[in-house]
């Protein structure tokens, strides 16, 4: 639950954005804050069908609702990247997100988009739907630079290709050739 009234307490959070209370058989939790230009931005897991696993946007001064993206499939990590907030998850109905897609099944089990972007403005879908696989929630960290996204999980594969836990998506191909590091020097601490 994030905002609204405690229900141990009876007092109210600062903020006014409520998304999804938590009852005995639904409950949310937060997996992911960034902050950027004075709006947090919040990713959620639901715990029991149904319960919010998307995130939102709320200003950081009084919590007030930006936007909230409704699609299910635990949102894990979020980072923000040239204008656009990625997330991973393993979403895989986002029929009531601006821009989103339905709940489709195949032979295997639900067809699942562990990578997806949104648009800061109102948190529809963009069209990055880069993929992992791995454990069933998906992609559980997220960094940048500012220009690249670095991103960690469960995974062996990111795009089909194989690459074990960790990857880097950045806006053109990195043809640098490693270095040799030099040789170390040590010190002594000793006085």
């Amino acid at each position: 639950r994030i905002g609204g009234a405690d229900p141990v307490t009876g007092g109210t959070e600062p903020w006014a954005a409520t998304i999804m209370p938590n009852t005995k058989t639904c409950s949310s939790a937060v997996k992911d804050i960034i902050t950027h230009n004075g709006i947090a931005y919040i990713a959620a897991e639901g715990t029991g069908g149904g319960c919010f696993d998307g995130d939102f946007a709320a200003s950081v001064t009084d919590g007030t609702l930006e936007w909230q993206n409704d699609c299910l499939g635990a949102t894990q990590a979020i980072a923000i990247v040239n204008g656009w907030l990625y997330k991973g998850s393993h979403a895989h109905d986002c029929a009531f997100s601006p821009g989103g897609f339905p709940q489709v099944t195949n032979g295997s089990g639900d067809v699942l988009h562990r990578l997806l972007n949104q648009s800061l403005t109102d948190g529809s879908l963009g069209h990055w739907v880069a993929t992992t696989n791995g454990n069933g929630l998906g992609p559980r960290v997220m960094a940048t630079d500012g220009t690249k996204l670095f991103l960690g999980g469960d995974f062996t594969t990111v795009n089909n290709k194989a690459q074990q836990g960790f990857a880097i998506f950045a806006p053109a191909p990195d043809l640098t050739t490693p270095t040799k590091p030099g040789k170390p020097v040590v010190t002594s601490t000793a006085k």
